[in-house]
């Protein structure tokens, strides 16, 4: 592949478990504000 090629001529020190962790953590947070959003809503109806 190319992107490894330019990666490794680069020397970029790519994790793939830190990205996987990166995501998760962008996930979580996307979550919680989705759940805080609705519960907003909810009680404004109430």
């Amino acid at each position: 592949m190319v992107v490894e090629e330019e990666l490794l001529a680069n020397n970029y020190p790519f994790n793939p478990i830190e990205k996987v962790v990166e995501l998760y953590e962008r996930l979580l947070t996307a979550e919680k504000e989705k759940v805080a959003m609705l519960q907003e809503l909810l009680n404004t109806k109430k």
